[in-house]
Formats: C-alpha cells, structure tokens, sequence
C-alpha cells in the first residue's frame, strides 16, 4: 500500500479491554500517552468503532452533508498516516475521537473551508501547529449541566500530551460556536480567528488551542 492510500472502512471487529486515561494528572510531562493511535489497519478494531462513531455524530446526530458507508464516515484525509486521539469504554468501543493532522501537508481548513479564514495572515503551515478535525464524541451525563463530559476531558488531555510529545504549541480547528463555549468554560487557552460563520445550521468559527499552562491547569486540575 502506498502512503497516501485512504482508509477504507472495515468489516472485522474484535472487542477488547483498553483502559484510555492518563495515570498521573498531576505531571503532565510525566503523564503516559493513551489513546493515540495510526490509520495502520494494524489498529482496524479501533479504527472502525471510531467511524461508527463519526457516522453517529456527524450523519445522523448533525446531519452533516458527509459521505458515510456502511455506517462509518470516513473522507480523503483519513489515510494509514493519519494519527487519532481516541478514548473507549471498557469493552473498546470508541467513545470519543478526534484526527490530528499536520498544517504542513493539505489539511481541512485550508483544502475543504478556506472562505472561514478570515485573516491577513496565511493559512497555518507549520511543525509546531497542528489541525483537529472530526472532533466527536458520545452524549454523555456526567458533565454536570455544563462543560465537558469525563471521556472527553480526557481525550483533551490527550491532546495537550500528544502535543508534548511532538512539539505541537498550537492546534488550529473549526468547530461550533457551542464547542468554543465549552472550551471557555473549562478554561482553556483558546482564541478565535475572524466571525462566526453560518454553515447550514451550525454557527461556525476557526479556532486556535494554544497547548500552555493555562490549558493544562484547566484540564489536568479537573476532577474527571
């Protein structure tokens, strides 16, 4: 298989019992890496259990005009070196997800919505910054009310150490107007770039994670 071979979805599907979590939220840099994993089909259990997931969220739940097939969403930069942050349940099925993809390669902000950029700036190329796209995850009711369920606390934690890792000091997404408030309200670091933009009935915005103290105290202080 060539590198830039897309992903196709599969049909083999293995529970297991992966415990995705960090062991030690209070040293982030010693904190383990969890839930990252490649689009090797090496990691296909996971890989399809996150589709089904995306098909649920972003089809079904959103109504998004995405393509889906056999109930798994999937697009073109879904490829074997595409890296994922995922979280499951105790039987491995994904709970929530988020693709990484980096801004010196094509990404989807600057290939799918360049019209949402509204800077003088160029678009983000760069090592240290890094796309978040088909950020999803299961309706859950341990938030509380507000903010952030547990499984997706730690999947942003998750973030900040795969960050880490890999000398990420940005990541740059567009999301929800409802997901940039949640983020305000967990307290992290976070700015956005331009107006909120309509896309059918999403209230759309471009916004940068700045991966600093600020945002490991708002997610590695938190009780979930």
């Amino acid at each position: 298989m060539s590198q830039a071979e897309i992903i196709t979805p599969v049909s083999i599907f293995h529970s297991g019992n992966t415990d995705i979590d960090i062991t030690d939220p209070r040293l982030v840099s010693h904190a383990v890496l969890h839930g990252c994993i490649s689009g090797s089909r090496r990691n296909q259990t996971l890989l399809l259990s996150m589709f089904q997931l995306r098909h649920r969220v972003f089809k079904q739940r959103l109504k998004w005009d995405v393509e889906s097939f056999n109930e798994q969403e999937t697009d073109r930069f879904d490829t074997i070196d595409t890296d994922y942050i995922i979280t499951t349940d105790i039987n491995n099925n994904v709970k929530g997800c988020v693709r990484l993809l980096p801004t010196t390669a094509p990404y989807m902000l600057s290939e799918v919505f360049p019209d949402l950029w509204q800077s003088q700036a160029p678009l983000p190329c760069s090592a240290s910054v890094c796309e978040l796209s088909r950020f999803s995850f299961e309706k859950s009711h341990d938030a509380g009310g507000y903010g952030f369920s547990g499984p997706v606390v730690r999947l942003l934690r998750n973030l900040v150490l795969y960050a880490q890792r890999n000398q990420i000091s940005q990541y740059v997404f567009v999301t929800t107007a409802a997901i940039e408030r949640l983020l305000v309200i967990q307290g992290v670091s976070i700015y956005r770039v331009g107006n909120v933009v309509k896309i059918g009935s999403a209230q759309t915005v471009v916004i940068f994670m700045n991966i600093n103290q600020q945002t490991e105290e708002a997610l590695f202080n938190h009780s979930k």
